[in-house]
């Protein structure tokens, strides 16, 4: 095994602020141009079609939904 893939393991967990994150998706999809930007953009950099990157943002965004409703 490589020492580099050691590395990741010694790092704390990230943490994220699920309510920030939220917020922040919600305001992408909710903006028509905003959106396909986004889109075309994630799209570009993963090679996932446009279409399943904005069924992995809402499915995201139920997510997130969820978990803050909890807390």
């Amino acid at each position: 095994m490589d020492e580099s893939e050691n590395a990741d393991d010694d790092e704390a967990p990230v943490e994220i602020d699920q309510q920030l994150w939220l917020q922040v998706l919600l305001a992408i999809l909710s903006d028509p141009v905003e959106k396909e930007y986004m889109l075309q953009r994630i799209s570009s950099k993963s090679g996932i079609v446009p279409e399943k990157v904005e069924l992995i943002m809402k499915s995201v965004i139920e997510y997130l939904f969820r978990q803050n409703r909890l807390n």
